[in-house]
């Protein structure tokens, strides 16, 4: 929809929650310059910090939403809706009653080849994608994307720290205003500390596993099973698991190596970056090792670099990650505990993980397969750019490099 933007001139857009920072408010310019008609709705004070003109402010409580938005379709004349990330609360209630209303919805969500791109699809992303998990459906040659003006994104921490310090900091100060507001993670002026304590582990830790790649992975090379961990609160869990925490992945993950995997193979939990901050699982897998009398064989890092650590891999465990993505285009058998987008018969394990363990060293990815559906899914569903980081050549306000390959 956004690449074909010669196709939304006279269409009525309403913008709900997007990223951190302006970049809804830079794609309403490109959307407007392009004919449209651009209407948006703020849900709390770093809503409306990004977006202070041109729009509207919720400030009941959420089992009012539904009905406030039906009269706001119904006023405006709504064609479509366009949010990032379709698990928000007020999100899933969105699209409930757009579907109902036969109104199109459009998700964006951060990219499945991150960090050059990002997601957009119509409907929902992640399990919610359209896109098929019928292997057989990744034989069409049109889908494949051009890469010649692909741009490296680069660094954009500090962008994302900086959006997020004003967001949260906004919205503590607007939060009498909008005291019904319901976030879908923390929300307090506390959130400046997680930063300071990720900042202050990514330190710590990086000196602590100064040597764990020679001391721990060279000498179990193709022995190695990685596990790279979601942030706790992240929807892959709480939407797209049977597990109910990320504590819980853990230790059922431990339990089944321990009872299944072969004798010589060791098991790594790999931190999330973005987790850095809000917790540290030392204490509870070290118990676990204990429990279980798996002392030397299983292991948890926070500094390590996945592309590194897959270099020496038997196998990749993971509940639904880009990590995942990555693991297969190296060709590691990975085993999906989630509901990905991409566990497809031929690129994913598609038994238990108790097999896993055992079979991992004889799965091949089909390779071709997912040559094709890489163009497929790159195609169909990113955009070149960045939420946070405006590519520097791009002539669009939003900061993406846009195309004229897709259909509204």
């Amino acid at each position: 929809m956004i690449r074909n933007l010669d196709k939304i001139s006279g269409k009525n857009i309403l913008l709900l929650q997007g990223p951190m920072g302006p970049f809804f408010k830079r794609l309403s310019i490109d959307l407007t310059l392009s004919g449209a008609l651009v209407h948006k709705i703020n849900f709390n004070g770093g809503d409306l910090l990004f977006y202070p003109s041109k729009s509207v402010n919720f400030y009941g409580p959420i089992d009012e939403w539904p009905s406030f938005l039906l009269d706001f379709l119904n006023k405006f004349h709504i064609d479509k809706i366009v949010l990032f990330g379709d698990c928000r609360a007020y999100h899933q209630d969105a699209i409930a009653v757009a579907k109902i209303n036969k109104i199109d919805v459009f998700v964006f969500e951060e990219g499945y080849y991150r960090p050059d791109y990002i997601t957009l699809e119509k409907d929902g992303v992640s399990n919610h994608s359209r896109l098929s998990r019928n292997p057989n459906d990744y034989n069409d040659e049109k889908f494949v994307p051009d890469h010649k003006d692909h741009q490296s994104v680069g660094g954009f921490f500090w962008n994302v720290a900086f959006f997020a310090f004003f967001y949260y900091l906004f919205s503590a100060i607007f939060w009498p205003i909008f005291n019904n507001y319901r976030h879908h993670r923390n929300l307090k002026p506390n959130e400046l500390i997680y930063w300071l304590i990720s900042s202050y582990r990514k330190v710590y830790f990086s000196w602590v596993e100064r040597d764990f790649i020679r001391s721990i992975v060279e000498p179990n090379a193709h022995n190695i099973f990685i596990v790279p961990l979601q942030v706790n609160v992240d929807s892959q869990i709480l939407f797209h698991s049977n597990y109910a925490s990320t504590k819980d992945f853990i230790k059922q993950t431990i339990i089944s190596f321990k009872q299944s995997a072969p004798k010589d193979t060791i098991l790594v939990f790999k931190h999330h970056p973005l987790d850095r901050g809000y917790h540290n699982y030392t204490r509870y897998i070290k118990a676990l090792i204990s429990d279980y009398q798996l002392s030397n064989r299983v292991f948890y890092v926070f500094e390590q670099k996945l592309p590194i650590l897959f270099k020496y891999a038997r196998g990749v465990v993971i509940i639904n990650s880009t990590s995942g993505l990555a693991a297969i285009e190296k060709g590691i058998p990975t085993k999906v505990c989630g509901k990905a987008v991409y566990s497809l018969n031929g690129l994913c394990f598609r038994g238990s993980m108790s097999a896993f363990w055992k079979k991992a060293k004889l799965f091949k990815v089909d390779m071709s397969l997912y040559a094709r559906y890489k163009n497929h899914l790159m195609y169909c569903t990113q955009i070149n750019g960045n939420f946070y980081k405006r590519l520097v050549s791009s002539k669009f306000k939003s900061g993406l490099m846009l195309y004229d390959k897709s259909s509204d």
